[in-house]
């Protein structure tokens, strides 16, 4: 299974609809719905959505089905920078409008930036990561660190992923990878200097990163890169107070492939034989390099929670920004200081976490602490038309998809599809080429 959302940044809802509502339905399961926006006067952005597909046709008659629709809307705008309303119940290019809404138009060609999401087998996945990091910016470097990983195992405790079987070695790949993202830790990064600007300020735009200053003594023991004669700079200022960098869809930023299917559902899909055999391995050289010793910090550096669950863990603190930076809009976020070590995440995948007094079959990174997830109660099956998409986050938020009966399939979603060569080349993705990069998606990541 695999689908495709073309999100249109310069074409934006200034009425009706908000980030994660759906606009438009058509009977094929094709979706109009909100993203989030940083456009002044936009509540959020025009997203296309695709059905979940089995087969490349169906997905390319999706994309033709969102296709067309674009083309019904820039008919209507007939220019740039338009207002157009739409009303609930309006019929438009073969769907119906669920919302009263206005759209202001800013792109007639639609041009989109693709996310792909496919469900993968456990046995496949190493497979699919190595597909995916071939196009990545930073995939040589991951695959490093993955294959160093991978020797670690193999070396000092004796274990050849390899030799225990194809669907144990795509978990704990799966499991590499997002340790490889979720411990990251170059503090240097997120530092504010003492003139009030990013230490890296590089392309940083303030309208996806902002500055918070908050009393810490976790962050006062962080320190950053050495400067020369010696001194060790920490984000604690003169003042007592902690400066650090936020991304404003942290912490998603931080993986160009996102997990949607939990890591306990992952771990519970195994054989019987490959949890025995992970379970006499012991935590160390199957989760992480012994030199961890399980301590260490996952999202160790401040991440937004939208939303926030009621654990009291996320503070709400205003949004600042730098000199210069051209914000002039005030927003206050709910942060989360920081996720959980190594070893209670390792803990949560065998065991569930807690929400409340009840153990449930997520594990803490599904969502990360601090942010809501969804109802315990419906955990077991996908999100219908019923379940609100903001009143939840979609870290892990699925469970494994068993609805292709040769195998079940952990559902991942390429928030870096845009960056792939082959994608690259159609660019710009105007709504003539959605049908094109479905096929793209479809014959580099699709390989159950």
């Amino acid at each position: 299974m695999f689908g495709l959302e073309f999100q249109v940044s310069r074409n934006v809802f200034t009425k009706g609809v908000l980030d994660r509502e759906v606009a438009w339905r058509h009977p094929s399961g094709v979706t109009l719905e909100g993203d989030e926006t940083t456009a002044a006067g936009g509540l959020s952005e025009l997203e296309f959505v695709t059905p979940p597909c089995a087969k490349l046709p169906a997905g390319q008659e999706a994309a033709r089905v969102a296709a067309a629709l674009a083309r019904a809307l820039a008919d209507r705008a007939g220019q740039p920078n338009a207002a157009v309303d739409f009303r609930s119940g309006q019929t438009l290019a073969g769907g119906t409008w669920e919302r009263d809404c206005t759209i202001g138009f800013g792109d007639l060609g639609f041009s989109a930036n693709p996310q792909g999401t496919v469900g993968v087998g456990l046995s496949a996945f190493r497979d699919f990561v190595t597909a995916v990091l071939a196009g990545e910016p930073d995939g040589k470097m991951l695959t490093e660190d993955l294959d160093l990983v991978r020797s670690i195992m193999r070396n000092d405790h004796k274990f050849d992923l390899a030799g225990a079987g194809p669907e144990l070695d795509g978990f704990l790949t799966a499991c590499h990878l997002f340790l490889l993202r979720a411990t990251w830790s170059y503090a240097r990064a997120r530092a504010i200097g003492d003139n009030g600007i990013p230490l890296e300020l590089g392309d940083k735009s303030a309208t996806m990163w902002r500055v918070f200053t908050f009393k810490s003594d976790y962050l006062a023991k962080i320190r950053h890169e050495e400067k020369p004669h010696g001194m060790v700079p920490s984000f604690l200022k003169s003042n007592g107070l902690c400066q650090v960098l936020v991304n404003r869809d942290s912490p998603k930023s931080a993986f160009a492939l996102l997990p949607r299917t939990d890591f306990r559902s992952m771990y519970l899909a195994l054989p019987g034989h490959a949890r025995e055999h992970l379970a006499a391995l012991g935590p160390p050289p199957a989760a992480w390099p012994p030199a961890w010793t399980g301590q260490q910090i996952m999202f160790q550096f401040p991440y937004r929670a939208d939303p926030a669950d009621d654990s009291g863990l996320a503070v709400k603190y205003p949004a600042g920004g730098w000199p210069n930076d051209g914000i002039g809009t005030k927003e206050d976020w709910s942060l989360v200081e920081h996720g959980p070590t190594v070893a209670e995440w390792w803990n949560s995948i065998c065991n569930g976490r807690l929400y409340g007094q009840s153990s449930v079959k997520k594990d803490l990174a599904s969502p990360p602490p601090g942010i809501r997830g969804r109802d315990p109660a419906k955990l077991a099956v996908f999100p219908g038309k019923d379940e609100d998409k903001r009143a939840y986050y979609g870290m892990g938020a699925y469970p494994m998809d068993t609805s292709d009966h040769r195998m079940s399939l952990a559902v991942y979603e390429l928030r870096s599809f845009s960056t792939q060569p082959d994608l690259v080349a159609l660019m710009p993705l105007t709504f003539d080429k959605w049908e094109a990069a479905v096929t793209v998606f479809h014959r580099k990541f699709v390989l159950n």
